[in-house]
């Protein structure tokens, strides 16, 4: 969630900003994403993945 939404939505203590102590869900994928045309999105790898700061997944 961006920081906006979170202002939004009133969650700006708890979201919004890579900050310690805030909720950190995020994917880490195999290229950035603005440097590979729309079209080609959905071939984007995810190599891991992160649900309240904890590793979930990781590619072998």
């Amino acid at each position: 969630m961006t920081i906006n939404a979170a202002w939004q939505l009133d969650i700006e203590q708890q979201a919004g900003s890579l900050e310690v102590g805030k909720w950190a869900d995020l994917q880490i994928v195999d290229q950035s994403p603005y440097a590979v045309p729309a079209q080609r999105l959905s071939a984007l790898k995810v190599d891991e993945v992160y649900l309240a700061g904890a590793l979930q997944y990781r590619r072998e």
